[in-house]
């Protein structure tokens, strides 16, 4: 018998919640992307913030200590909850506090198009071999940033704080594989595609590469450009893959890890395994473009798809298609940007499967709806370290302590 926490949340319009990674707070949003408050699950109660006005937005907990304070007609600060104090910044004119995806660093814009990064560990300003830093952008998986200043483009490893070494000066153009291990880099008249890793370089049979992807046992590159999709056999050996070099247009989506591509055909949608040069059907047809119907889980366990006539949710360790109580997933899950731990726990054990009308949070090992004890549907936020799970509704919340549940 599953035990739920009632949790109090100041809000009549929760759309959002984001719940730190140490499970003591909450990021609460309206169902318009607008941020309502700061919450301390751990002693019930709203975190105090400088400045209440109502015109405010406040970030996801960065790192269990700091929040980004921002407002609409005030620059934006960096509060330390711990301290309970205004972190002081080493710039004035701030317009941006943005954080990085990895917790560690904030990227500063101020004076109209000046960037700079403050390392959160060291409370310092990082200091970049360059002048005029004009843009900080993050890898997927935060390990890297693309620092872009008034003469290119430079690599840096944000976990360490170093430059990465390129085998290419006055670098214009920047792009990282899907897998985050390989980077594209172009100065305009060459394309290099350059494993991070090994440091080395493969040559490539187009100029006009926008992208690259290698599958995770480093044997397949696929090349985009403005033909469509390219397969290259790193090891040069015959494989059923090949009919994959002429897929046109947006019908491939690939998984996280570079280890699967989903393809669409007259057949319906098929998912090669580079790993071990498979393929199997999902048997589900779709009239939708891939990019519109199919989601790859970040872990890049599971793989979800809106078919024509059913919602699939695919287990690609066991290659087996899953029961799932819903005939449709919501359109939001396969928008760019959506974050799909919001979907799953982070063990893999939980589903939180919603649509328009009707939502369910999911036992994937026992197959069966965890009852909820919420008087109308809603919506689930997992936490990052995957040990709870907020269920919420327009008034009411309740919070479950995944761990401790099933420990009882």
């Amino acid at each position: 018998m599953k035990t739920w926490q009632k949790v109090y949340l100041p809000a009549d319009n929760i759309g959002d919640i984001r719940v730190s990674e140490n499970g003591r707070y909450a990021s609460i949003y309206d169902r318009y992307g607008g941020s309502l408050v700061l919450w301390d699950l751990e002693n019930s109660q709203q975190v105090a913030l400088p400045v209440t006005d109502i015109r405010r937005s406040i970030s996801q907990v960065i790192d269990n200590r700091y929040v980004v304070v921002s407002y609409e007609d005030k620059p934006p600060l960096l509060w330390d909850l711990d301290t309970n104090k205004e972190v002081d910044l080493p710039v004035e004119n701030i317009e941006v506090l943005e954080p990085m995806i990895h917790n560690r660093h904030v990227k500063i814009v101020y004076d109209d198009d000046k960037s700079l990064l403050w390392d959160l560990k060291t409370n310092k300003k990082v200091t970049f071999p360059v002048d005029n830093v004009r843009d900080i952008s993050p890898s997927r998986d935060g390990r890297y940033g693309a620092i872009s200043h008034d003469d290119g483009i430079l690599l840096w490893d944000m976990v360490n704080n170093q430059k990465v070494a390129l085998p290419m000066d006055n670098v214009k153009q920047m792009r990282s594989s899907q897998d985050e291990r390989y980077i594209s880099i172009s100065n305009k008249t060459k394309t290099i595609l350059w494993n991070l890793q090994k440091a080395q370089a493969f040559p490539l049979p187009t100029e006009n590469a926008s992208s690259a992807l290698v599958s995770s046992d480093d044997r397949y590159v696929v090349i985009r450009d403005d033909a469509g999709s390219l397969l290259l056999d790193l090891k040069a050996k015959p494989s059923p893959l090949a009919s994959l070099s002429q897929v046109k247009g947006e019908s491939v989506v690939f998984s996280f890890d570079g280890r699967y591509v989903a393809v669409k055909d007259e057949a319906g949608v098929s998912i090669w395994d580079f790993e071990t040069d498979e393929r199997f059907s999902l048997a589900v047809e779709t009239n939708s473009n891939l990019n519109e119907s199919l989601l790859f889980s970040a872990n890049n366990r599971y793989v979800v798809i809106n078919g024509n006539k059913e919602a699939v949710l695919w287990d690609l360790e066991n290659q087996k298609k899953i029961s799932i109580p819903i005939a449709k997933f919501d359109s939001e899950i396969f928008n760019r940007g959506f974050d799909s731990d919001r979907l799953f726990s982070a063990d893999n054990r939980y589903m939180f499967i919603y649509n328009e009308s009707e939502s369910v949070l999911w036992d994937l090992d026992k197959q069966e709806e965890v009852s909820l004890p919420l008087e109308k549907d809603g919506r689930a936020s997992f936490s990052e370290n995957g040990r709870y799970v907020i269920i919420y509704n327009e008034s009411e919340s309740v919070l479950w302590d995944l761990e401790k549940q099933e420990k009882e």
